[in-house]
């Protein structure tokens, strides 16, 4: 009971600590210098937000990798949806009203995975290793862009940032099933290094 209480107690220190990250980006004056930029790529809108581009890149995808593609990603996004109902991870808000969220207000929507997250690992990924002959642009291209999405979900203060860096965890080790000869994106990477080295 004691260390159930101690491990309680260190969960309550570390979503304060962790709440007290997503306020940095909006009361200090160097954490909201870095913030404002990115606020513009947030919107309680889908298609004025920087998410938009991971569901273009799915239909991009479609085109260039086929219908194993398409079912494989619709997979990816039933899991994470399924996943988020069993977790029914609470979002910032519910431990402090005052946060003011930028993006996925739903009142019901649960936090993790992070959908907008997960999706944008898993499909970048899926694009950059199709071109694997520009990986070199490609691969630096694509985390940029899934860490940009994952950045924008801290300011938006719709998710903690653990529940985010999961995400990209679980974006970037879950079973691309279109490809049998790598079942996820961790292995490309390691291929991909290995044969730099042979090379």
């Amino acid at each position: 009971k004691k260390l159930r209480n101690r491990f309680r107690a260190w969960c309550r220190h570390y979503i304060e600590f962790e709440l007290s990250v997503i306020w940095w980006f909006r009361r200090d004056l160097i954490g909201r210098g870095i913030a404002v930029p990115f606020r513009h790529l947030i919107s309680r809108y889908p298609y004025r937000d920087i998410s938009l581009i991971t569901w273009a890149g799915y239909g991009i995808g479609i085109y260039v990798l086929g219908a194993k593609f398409a079912f494989a990603a619709a997979f990816n996004l039933f899991i994470v949806l399924l996943f988020r109902i069993l977790i029914a991870a609470k979002r910032p808000i519910q431990f402090d009203a005052r946060i003011i969220q930028l993006a996925d207000r739903g009142p019901r929507s649960y936090a993790f995975p992070s959908a907008e997250t997960h999706m944008a690992v898993f499909i970048a990924g899926s694009l950059a290793y199709r071109y694997n002959d520009f990986a070199f642009f490609l691969y630096p291209l694509a985390i940029f862009y899934c860490c940009m999405v994952a950045f924008t979900r801290i300011i938006a203060g719709s998710r903690f940032p653990h529940q985010v860096l999961l995400s990209l965890l679980s974006g970037f080790f879950f079973p691309s099933l279109y490809s049998p000869n790598y079942s996820t994106l961790s292995s490309r990477l390691a291929r991909f290094v290995g044969r730099g080295h042979k090379k």
